[in-house]
């Protein structure tokens, strides 16, 4: 007898089922990955020139069959339905990994979509575009919607930050001017901006300042709800309101009616890079207590932008809406009263 057919033999007389492994592939999956399991591992003792015909034979048998097959060699059998599993469960990881980061895609588009009402480019030219690559997604995303759109990478805070410990105000104290006017140097609505901005009040109040001016140049925007907390310590209660329109709709926001701290007496400083929630915070100042407005235009940037996570590090911000201060024209941004 032939060594083959001595192999063949050997083979068959050690058949068993591996049904509780083989019930968990499909036909198709267990043959190729048993074809690539017999090619990768050729030292096995199990693959001897004796076993090997016959273990390929069965193989084709299966892809042919469609899971006809019901058995397998025996020690063979359980290596090789592991084999068959390992490789299945990798194919399956990797289409799955596939298909998530091409549903991050579709969920940024979506999200995006419930917030503008701008034209985008339709979703399946992004994604044939772009791919899984949702960063890619994102860029092309913020230029559709340029200028007001924009995609940020986002620094992670120290240790300090996070705790508390180490902080960065947003109210500088810019002493008095000739007249004995307190100046609040207001860069940025941070955190503490409420708080640093009534204690500025509350120290103008006891040196007896006549006044105070709010400076805002250079202050490109930031927090849209902290922005009405501060305008509300200069406002009376249902002086002014702020007016958001997307798309037909319009929401309303109300100045918190309880924070009144300063009243009449305010000046307001304007320039260039005056946007945003700033430009906002002064075309309130100037409906509800008719402080005038100094220096230069600003920058007629009165959208309200939504921030949206894309991944790690990263944030795309999208417009929202047009904000309005009724009585007051922000079109082309604030137009000073004097220079």
């Amino acid at each position: 007898m032939s060594a083959l057919r001595r192999g063949a033999r050997s083979c068959t007389a050690r058949t068993i089922t591996a049904t509780d492994a083989r019930r968990r592939l499909s036909a198709a999956g267990r043959a190729l990955a048993f074809l690539a399991a017999t090619a990768t591992k050729p030292r096995r003792r199990w693959l001897a020139a004796g076993r090997t015909l016959p273990l390929l034979l069965a193989a084709a048998l299966l892809l042919a069959s469609g899971g006809a097959a019901t058995a397998v060699t025996g020690k063979a059998g359980v290596e090789t339905a592991d084999a068959l599993e390992t490789a299945e469960k990798a194919l399956k990881k990797a289409g799955g990994e596939a298909e998530e980061a091409g549903s991050e895609s579709a969920r940024l588009y979506q999200a995006v979509a419930d917030i503008t009402d701008a034209l985008l480019p339709p979703l399946n030219a992004l994604q044939a575009e772009c791919g899984a690559d949702v960063l890619c997604a994102a860029t092309r995303l913020a230029e559709a919607l340029a200028p007001h759109a924009r995609l940020q990478q986002v620094t992670t805070p120290s240790t300090d930050a996070i705790r508390g410990v180490e902080k960065r105000a947003s109210l500088q104290d810019g002493g008095k001017n000739a007249e004995g006017w307190a100046i609040a140097r207001l860069h940025r609505f941070g955190r503490d901006a409420l708080w640093e901005m009534r204690d500025f009040l509350a120290a103008a109040r006891e040196s007896g300042a006549p006044g105070v001016i709010v400076d805002v140049r250079g202050n490109g925007g930031g927090d849209f709800d902290r922005m009405l907390r501060i305008a509300a310590l200069f406002c009376p209660p249902q002086s002014a309101e702020v007016l958001l329109r997307h798309d037909a709709s319009t929401r309303r926001f109300s100045l918190p009616s309880d924070a009144l701290a300063w009243g009449d007496g305010v000046r307001v400083w304007i320039d260039r890079e005056t946007a945003s929630s700033a430009e906002i915070l002064a075309a309130l100042l100037r409906r509800c207590i008719e402080a005038p407005l100094l220096g230069e235009r600003t920058a007629g940037k009165n959208i309200l932008l939504r921030e949206i996570a894309v991944r790690h590090g990263w944030r795309l911000l999208v417009p929202a809406g047009r904000l309005e201060v009724p009585g007051v024209s922000l079109t082309h941004g604030l137009q000073p009263d004097s220079p």
